[in-house]
């Protein structure tokens, strides 16, 4: 099963994509499985780009499994489809897709990405691990891996400032698998006014907080 979308996870996964794609995509992969489970090979790459070593030093980066790699590269190297795309997605895919193949054959590459910061909490029965940075344009980067949810359940991300503002996330989102999930967003707050990360369900009710 396949799905004309999936060639747009590995910019959605960078954070490669426009505002208004990025909207578009994170909605779209909440609702297709194909591209939720690409999303899901996909999510450590931002990660092991960050952690690729420097020309001159050992390689010690996880490799991605074949399946991930393989997959990645096929799609960075399909012909684009009649949609037009931006300059800016093009060459995100492009690089990633060298980053990936510079890691498993040499080591001797530059790092693209600053290192997310990676903070979780338990509450609630509930397991959060919230990996986070600076976006392209502005405000935060998310990616949340939770333990715990119930599937079909509906569940929004607030990020709470120190006076206590509370800014939602993009989007909220419906677990559509069981075991660990994952969703990634962006929040219209930078990293360092970031106190608490919030994870609520569809009556307000909080699921867990995570401290930034």
């Amino acid at each position: 099963m396949r799905c004309e979308q999936e060639i747009s996870v590995g910019a959605y996964v960078l954070d490669a994509l426009e505002p208004g794609e990025r909207l578009r995509m994170a909605q779209h992969v909440q609702e297709c499985p194909v591209c939720a489970e690409t999303v899901r090979e996909l999510e450590g790459l931002p990660r092991l780009l960050a952690a690729v070593p420097t020309p001159g030093e050992a390689p010690v980066a996880p490799v991605p499994s074949e399946l991930a790699y393989e997959r990645f590269r096929r799609k960075a190297t399909e012909p684009p489809p009649q949609k037009r795309r931006s300059k800016r997605w093009w060459v995100a895919v492009a690089a990633a897709a060298l980053l990936v193949a510079g890691a498993v054959t040499t080591g001797a590459i530059i790092v693209l990405t600053p290192d997310p910061t990676v903070v979780e909490a338990t509450q609630n029965g509930v397991h959060a691990t919230a990996s986070y940075l600076p976006a392209d344009d502005e405000g935060t980067s998310v990616t949340l891996e939770l333990e715990g949810l119930r599937l079909g359940q509906w569940c929004e991300l607030l990020a709470v400032d120190e006076a206590g503002n509370h800014v939602p996330a993009d989007k909220p989102w419906k677990v559509t698998y069981s075991g660990p999930y994952h969703w990634s967003g962006w929040i219209d707050i930078p990293p360092e006014d970031v106190a608490w990360f919030v994870v609520r369900d569809k009556a307000g009710s909080t699921l867990i907080a995570v401290p930034a």
